[in-house]
């Protein structure tokens, strides 16, 4: 949840700081900025001095109260939900998959939510409500965005599972990496990987991937995990780096909780299952 939060993607005292000097019209060198062309930081822009001027701040995660009172007005464009998931996949529909657009989405959206509940519950008295033709609107239902997708291969119906296996990422499945790409194009598996995986799914079980990384970050080793024929069923990510633990009943004498415990690297391929 901490990854997905787009307030913790900014630094806010900056902003405050450059809203202050134009406030104070100062002329202001925006350095670093994201480059929708290239896709990269590479961009700059100057910003001379605002004197009778009108300064629009265009996005909506703007940071927190301190920074919203020093606003004369908000005007909240309340655009339905499926005309900007539309708008979204014909601007990035080029340069990101169909998984990777939804994932975006939802997540702009949980940080948007956050912020528009707020705004309209403690500034209600400067918002302007009005749809993108610019006609007045009433205030907004927020829908929550609970969960982002993840993939999640179709399982034929007459598929009976004989049990779970979850099964750590890095380190066990493919070669651990301190600091990983987020495209998957580092991606190495370790051997037997594939093998036992598949073996696993033959034999019935259900099979979970297992990791730290975050699920925002996710979707580009996915899909290179297909690519060299990993099987999986789910993901669970943003998991805690330290130790975890297996917790079941037992069904009468037999036991249903097992724990292989790895070297790192060393693969998944001498591990028997019953």
């Amino acid at each position: 949840m901490y990854a997905i939060n787009q307030y913790t993607w900014w630094n806010f005292n900056n902003i405050k700081d450059d809203l202050i000097s134009l406030l104070e019209d100062k002329s202001l060198l925006l350095v670093n900025l994201y480059n929708r062309e290239t896709g990269k930081k590479d961009k700059k822009v100057n910003i001379k001095n605002s004197k009778n001027s009108i300064i629009l701040y265009e996005n909506c995660i703007l940071g927190g109260i301190d920074i919203l009172e020093m606003l004369d007005i908000i005007i909240f464009v309340n655009t339905p939900d499926d005309i900007c998931f539309i708008r979204t996949m014909q601007k990035d529909f080029l340069k990101r998959t169909m998984s990777e657009i939804a994932s975006r989405f939802l997540i702009t959206s949980f940080s948007e939510n956050k912020f528009f509940n707020m705004i309209l519950d403690k500034f209600s008295d400067k918002v302007l409500l009005c749809d993108s033709d610019g006609n007045f609107t009433a205030f907004p239902f927020i829908t929550p965005v609970k969960q982002i997708p993840i993939y999640i291969p179709e399982i034929e119906e007459s598929h009976k599972h004989k049990g779970t296996i979850f099964c750590d990422l890095d380190g066990t499945l493919v070669k651990h990496i301190p600091v990983p790409s987020e495209d998957g194009i580092d991606i190495k598996l370790l051997p037997k990987s594939a093998e036992k995986l598949q073996e696993w799914h033959d034999k019935g079980y259900y099979i979970i991937l297992t990791s730290s990384r975050p699920y925002n970050k996710i979707f580009g080793i996915l899909n290179k995990l297909q690519e060299k024929g990993l099987f999986f069923d789910q993901v669970i990510c943003d998991l805690p780096v330290g130790p975890r633990h297996l917790i079941n009943d037992s069904k009468g004498i037999e036991v249903r909780a097992f724990a292989h415990v790895l070297e790192r690297d060393k693969g998944v391929g001498d591990i028997e299952t019953i």
